[in-house]
């Protein structure tokens, strides 16, 4: 689904910056390349962030992938915007998801296990993690970075 998405982004910034263009022919044709380029910065930008979010295990490759793509779309404000909201929202998404799944214990464990790898101590076996699907977030994420435009407030 995501390198769809990615494909797709790509070839719609090609198509909407020759028809944004005022003018026709060749310069036409290398305002579309101007747009397959950007859509092209926009996701080498989303994953190099968001694979080092990868890489610290606070989301999936699948997570990656999706950010990824929609950068593509959507450009490099709104991804920026939407990767701040997840993280903001990820606090209280994860109060509820551990309690509605009752793993709290399991948290507890995790987080006595973390702390003692932390400080050098031997903790034997890690507890199993307790796995929050971002879909719903990165779905919230996209109305309210359209509603608050953090970014805007740098640019003047």
């Amino acid at each position: 689904m995501t390198g769809p998405l990615l494909l797709v982004a790509i070839v719609l910034n090609g198509v909407w910056a020759t028809e944004a263009s005022w003018v026709t022919g060749a310069a036409a044709t290398e305002a579309g390349w101007r747009g397959v380029a950007f859509a092209m910065f926009c996701a080498v930008v989303a994953f190099a962030l968001h694979f080092a979010f990868y890489l610290m295990k606070l989301e999936g490759a699948g997570d990656a992938k999706l950010m990824m793509g929609i950068s593509a779309m959507l450009g490099l404000r709104l991804m920026l915007e939407m990767t701040a909201w997840r993280y903001l929202l990820l606090f209280p998404y994860a109060i509820i998801t551990i309690t509605v799944r009752g793993r709290w214990g399991n948290f507890a464990a995790a987080l006595r296990w973390t702390i003692g790898g932390f400080l050098g101590r031997d903790m034997g076996e890690r507890p199993e993690p307790t796995y929050m699907p971002f879909g719903p977030l990165i779905a919230l994420s996209y109305p309210l970075a359209l509603a608050t435009p953090w970014l805007d407030y740098f640019a003047k």
